[in-house]
């Protein structure tokens, strides 16, 4: 009679505990990889074992020391404990200028994911409220619910979200303890 096929109904197929373990390890595996990203940057910086590196030049240094304690009247061996001391003080204002600017780098990329985290958080607010509705009356949020899970990843990525899912559907979001989103 060419009636077709008839949709009742559609259901997700998810796991919340998976899901939550996946938000958790996302979580650690991006926190790793800025640690890792850091001290990378940091070791570039110090460019340590060398034979000029910083160590180098502080053992040249305690060295022109000894000399000049065991002939304090030698201007040569004070000359060389000044152009050690030079030496010392131009790294060490190399390092603290190449670590300033690792510090900036750091503090502008965080910058950028508390921008990404804030909007994440405002678009789940906002899915929370429609999922919530759409449960009440018995319609199909299962669109919503995708969405909230993206935004959850998102979040757990950017900032180390935790999230805990109300039986409306709708998720409350904590980082570091503190409520940032709530269902």
């Amino acid at each position: 009679d060419g009636a077709g096929v008839t949709v009742t109904s559609t259901s997700r197929s998810d796991d919340p505990v998976l899901d939550a373990r996946a938000r958790g390890e996302h979580a650690q595996g991006a926190l790793a990889d800025t640690t890792a990203s850091s001290l990378s940057a940091l070791d570039g910086v110090l460019g340590e074992p060398s034979d000029t590196g910083l160590a180098s030049q502080l053992g040249a240094f305690w060295s022109a020391w000894g000399t000049v304690a065991n002939s304090p009247d030698s201007t040569s061996a004070r000359t060389v404990l000044l152009q050690s001391a030079q030496t010392v003080t131009g790294t060490l204002q190399s390092l603290s200028n190449s670590m300033s600017g690792i510090a900036s780098s750091t503090s502008a990329s965080l910058g950028s994911d508390v921008v990404q985290a804030n909007s994440a958080a405002t678009q789940l607010a906002t899915l929370n409220g429609q999922i919530a509705i759409g449960n009440a009356l018995n319609n199909n949020v299962n669109d919503l619910l995708d969405q909230r899970d993206q935004l959850l990843d998102t979040l757990s990525k950017l900032v180390g979200g935790v999230a805990t899912i109300g039986a409306n559907g709708a998720a409350t979001v904590t980082v570091g303890g503190q409520s940032v989103v709530s269902g």
